[in-house]
């Protein structure tokens, strides 16, 4: 609770309260400026279910803040840095055909979500809405839209000329493992892990 105690912080809510204008803050307002603080505090790094134990409310509750408090007072924080901290704790599904892994952020879904649609995919949530489960060669997509650098490096290593196929190959040859294994370092290590697995040639 220390972000609202300071004198600095009570500032910048008055500031934050006087910009729409004096008394036009409701309730809502109120309490989602409070909770965008304590979650770049107190708060930061902790699941839905820890932050709905110390604040006392539902977790409906404070999935709907986070997600109002990450439209209206953005933390600067990267999708691309969002997802790599999600991938850290991806999971193979059964099949080996796809990757399961946490996402309890609102607007990190629906950006995934929004990426895949607009190129003929989707994520599937059906199980459990913070479980987003993913086809592997869909993951080819995200990559190319959050970090074109990485996949571009990506198909000069292997010499291919996209990211899906080269995904598909490193299934295929070493298994699915090797791919959670790969997508599990994060996006900015991708590369570096990827480096160890030498597609065979068929």
């Amino acid at each position: 609770m220390e972000n609202i105690n300071g004198k600095s912080s009570v500032e910048e809510f008055i500031r934050a309260y006087i910009q729409r204008g004096f008394g036009a803050m409701n309730k809502n307002d109120f309490e989602v400026w409070i909770f965008s603080q304590l979650m770049q505090g107190g708060l930061k790094g902790k699941s839905n279910y820890d932050i709905s134990l110390e604040l006392r409310l539902p977790e409906s509750k404070v999935r709907r803040l986070a997600y109002e408090a990450q439209l209206k007072y953005p933390s600067g924080v990267s999708y691309k840095d969002l997802l790599s901290e999600s991938l850290k704790k991806v999971k193979l599904s059964k099949d080996s055909n796809h990757l399961c892994f946490p996402i309890e952020n609102i607007s990190l879904r629906n950006y995934l979500s929004n990426v895949l649609k607009n190129n003929g995919s989707y994520i599937d949530s059906s199980f459990n809405s913070e479980i987003v489960k993913i086809n592997i060669e869909d993951f080819a997509i995200i990559l190319e839209v959050v970090d074109t650098d990485v996949a571009s490096k990506l198909k000069v290593e292997y010499n291919k000329p996209n990211v899906k196929e080269i995904l598909t190959d490193i299934v295929k040859n070493y298994g699915g493992q090797a791919m959670s294994d790969l997508v599990g370092k994060g996006i900015d290590n991708i590369l570096e892990a990827a480096k160890k697995y030498t597609i065979k040639n068929n």
